[in-house]
């Protein structure tokens, strides 16, 4: 089950841009296998659109390290998103294509392995 929902704004950010209206920002996915880790059930991953700074830090820090880092798109550690069950990773994969930027989109889902880092250019399956 998914269900749409704009993340809450930081106390203290008045002065901070936000969006306001337009398409869903983010997507809450309630996770058909929980995961407990570090003592925090993660039930619930709230998978999110990026904004073009965070995208810039991502293409930069990917092409400084060559290696690719974790997409700013998740409220979990890595260790979590690497975890999922197959089916949950599934849905967090599709929640991912609908948020990324049209530059970055697939035709296909991301590679099940990929998860985590959730690499625009990973192989498909």
């Amino acid at each position: 089950m998914t269900t749409n929902t704009e993340p809450a704004p930081a106390a203290g950010t008045d002065d901070a841009p936000r969006f306001v209206g337009g398409k869903p920002r983010a997507r809450v996915i309630t996770l058909e296998y929980p995961i407990e880790y570090r003592g925090k059930l993660w039930e619930q991953i709230t998978v999110r659109r990026m904004t073009a700074k965070e995208l810039q830090d991502f293409v930069d820090q990917a092409s400084k390290d060559g290696e690719t880092p974790k997409l700013p798109m998740f409220d979990a550690p890595i260790e979590v998103m690497d975890f999922l069950d197959p089916d949950d990773q599934a849905t967090v994969s599709e929640a991912v294509q609908d948020f990324l930027p049209r530059a970055l989109r697939q035709a296909e889902e991301p590679h099940p392995a990929s998860i985590g880092g959730m690499s625009p250019s990973s192989p498909t399956s």
